[in-house]
């Protein structure tokens, strides 16, 4: 996700002529970035992919729940494709097997929305269950995380955490319900690193000031914090992989 501030959006750090053997792919939404591409390189050059068919959709949904050793129902499996086949995005296969991780073989089929950004929408929404996270915690860690610049070191997090009033009133009355105190200035580090896992591919490592560190993906997460989701352009543009800001630690 290139942002204004540096100018990235004028291309000009694509070469436009490369070594022998050599070759740079980049992945460009359907927009004025196109089309400024378009304008500043051979026609050539370029190569429209077309939106994935319910047969390519189901192999890589197919793959993607057998790397967590899942599987769906047939019936599951045509609710979940029907939804994918409105779109037939990449990045909406990959929330929806995440989605669809928790799922059992009895569960009703999941009724996903046919958007990228409604589905990471419904993404958070699980997570902000009570029987998850609580919507306190996740809207505040995100919440923090998407405010930092350079992102929080884990440390960090969790002290912001610990202050939050309206969290640790939350944390504290969910441990009181089970006969629990917690009288320390942070939260149970064990909080933030349960929704850090939950989280999974949405962080990426990456080192800042040498230090190893995670950097978030998924721009909907960071919409879902204060943004109505918008509708999806119908084909296969690169989708957006969804910053939501960086985190250390």
């Amino acid at each position: 996700e290139l942002l204004p501030a540096d100018w990235a959006h004028e291309l000009g750090w694509i070469p436009h002529d490369l070594p022998a053997f050599c070759r740079l792919i980049v992945g460009i939404r359907l927009g004025p970035l196109s089309r400024r591409a378009r304008s500043s390189f051979p026609q050539a050059h370029f190569e429209v992919l077309n939106p994935l068919s319910v047969s390519d959709g189901r192999a890589a949904l197919t793959a993607l729940l057998g790397e967590r050793s899942r599987t769906l129902t047939a019936q599951q499996e045509r609710t979940v494709l029907a939804s994918f086949a409105r779109h037939g995005l990449p990045l909406w296969l990959v929330i929806a097997a995440d989605i669809c991780e928790g799922i059992r073989s009895y569960d009703q089929p999941p009724r996903l929305p046919g958007t990228v950004d409604g589905l990471i929408n419904r993404l958070v929404s699980d997570l902000c269950r009570d029987a998850h996270h609580g919507q306190a915690l996740v809207r505040a860690a995100l919440g923090y995380i998407a405010a930092s610049q350079y992102g929080l070191s884990d440390e960090e997090l969790n002290t912001a955490l610990g202050n939050d009033k309206k969290l640790r009133s939350d944390f504290e009355t969910r441990a009181g319900q089970e006969g629990q105190q917690w009288h320390e200035d942070v939260l149970p580090p064990i909080i933030w690193a349960r929704l850090r896992h939950d989280l999974g591919r949405y962080l990426t490592e990456q080192d800042l000031d040498g230090k190893p560190g995670n950097e978030a993906d998924q721009d909907g997460v960071r919409e879902e914090l204060g943004k109505e989701a918008q509708p999806q352009q119908t084909g296969h543009e690169q989708e957006p992989v969804a910053q939501v800001g960086q985190v250390r630690g």
